[in-house]
């Protein structure tokens, strides 16, 4: 059951329940910046099994809360939006095409290959273009894994007929300058792999650059005018509570205090107003285990997360333009604490902690980042 399990970027991959209603997500007013909202196609929909409909550009997303704020920002953002709010969900489209008779997942409530929605954007130039909003079930680190991941993105490729395909959503922070909230922006990506079952894929230590990068030039409007407020929600008393459930949780956590856990990335003061960082060349790190850095171990990385690169790799070999836009849902985490290095089971479920109450509105403007890409092309 997912009450019993702590959220991360590697478990939050189940529907949820509803357990209250804290700060919503705001309606989004596009015209402020000179804007409208993306129109929603209906259209026929032909059942799972039938190819996916054609579209300009596929944006991918993969958890709970990067789903939700995903659709919030895409699709319905002329109304409030709350971390648990869930009748939105059964108007995405289901999407099982080809899912061959031997291939599993462990997740019973999200079964293979995700949901769609489908919209246009009206983007630079007067132009439109149409965009297939794809809610993946299918992760590196769990069944169907590596080979998984790889049938679908090629479908997704190969069936909407797509130029550009994106994936967006949580990630770790590869170095203390990433606050939470802050929003990576990369076209290159690191496979590093550690399952048994990804081993033998011939992906491990795979390295893919993209040739395109998005336009900037509506970055700082976007993140002036729309993006969320993190110090609104991450307080000192917050904090506090979220240090003493660590407490109960994990009896060696008893001497720390909230000095030896809040550094920089996530210290209230410095989160006022999250940023839009682009990083054109400098690839992220996919892995098909959870991992915190630690120091500077990770720097030369310019995010950390769990599925992109695969997505990439693919996008390469058929020649479609990639790129990936991450927020920092879990900046890096201290290593140490009163010179005295701090357990990495802490560290975890520190990191867990910090995802679980605020990946939600970290990933309302790494959304938000997506739309101001896509509406620049």
């Amino acid at each position: 059951m997912e009450s019993a399990m702590e959220k991360n970027r590697f478990t939050d991959t189940y529907r949820t329940q509803n357990t209250g209603k804290p700060l919503p997500l705001p309606i989004i007013d596009w015209t402020r910046i000179g804007y409208t909202a993306p129109t929603v196609i209906s259209g026929e929909y032909d059942g799972s099994s039938a190819p996916l409909p054609k579209a300009d550009v596929v944006v991918i997303t993969w958890t709970s809360a990067e789903w939700n704020a995903f659709d919030h920002v895409f699709v319905n953002s002329g109304s409030t939006r709350y971390p648990d709010d869930r009748d939105w969900e059964h108007a995405w489209h289901t999407y099982s095409r080809n899912v061959p008779s031997s291939m599993t997942s462990d997740n019973t409530t999200a079964p293979l290959w995700g949901l769609y929605r489908v919209i246009e954007m009206k983007a630079s130039k007067k132009k439109t273009i149409r965009v297939l909003l794809f809610k993946c079930d299918t992760h590196l680190a769990h069944p169907p894994y590596a080979s998984g991941l790889e049938q679908i993105t090629n479908q997704l490729i190969d069936e909407t007929g797509c130029s550009w395909i994106w994936s967006i959503g949580t990630a770790g922070g590869a170095k203390e300058s990433e606050n939470l909230g802050d929003v990576v922006i990369t076209n290159a990506g690191h496979i590093q792999l550690k399952l048994s079952e990804n081993l033998s894929s011939g992906l491990n230590n795979k390295t893919v650059k993209g040739t395109a990068f998005p336009s900037t030039k509506l970055f700082n409007t976007v993140q002036r005018h729309f993006f969320f407020d993190m110090a609104t929600v991450v307080t000192w008393p917050v904090l506090s509570s979220m240090l003493e459930e660590l407490q109960q949780q994990d009896s060696g956590a008893k001497s720390l205090t909230l000095s030896d856990l809040v550094n920089p990335p996530l210290d209230p003061k410095n989160l006022k107003q999250s940023k839009i960082l682009p990083k054109d060349g400098q690839p992220l790190l996919t892995t098909d285990f959870y991992y915190i850095a630690s120091g500077a171990e990770a720097a030369k990385w310019s995010v950390l997360e769990m599925d992109d690169a695969v997505i990439g790799y693919v996008a390469q070999q058929k020649k479609t333009s990639f790129c990936f836009s991450r927020n920092i849902s879990d900046p890096i985490v201290p290593a140490k604490a009163k010179g005295k290095t701090i357990d990495n089971s802490i560290r975890g479920d520190w990191s867990s902690a910090v995802y679980t109450r605020f990946g939600f509105y970290t990933s309302f403007n790494g959304a938000l980042a997506t739309w101001a890409a896509l509406t620049a092309m």
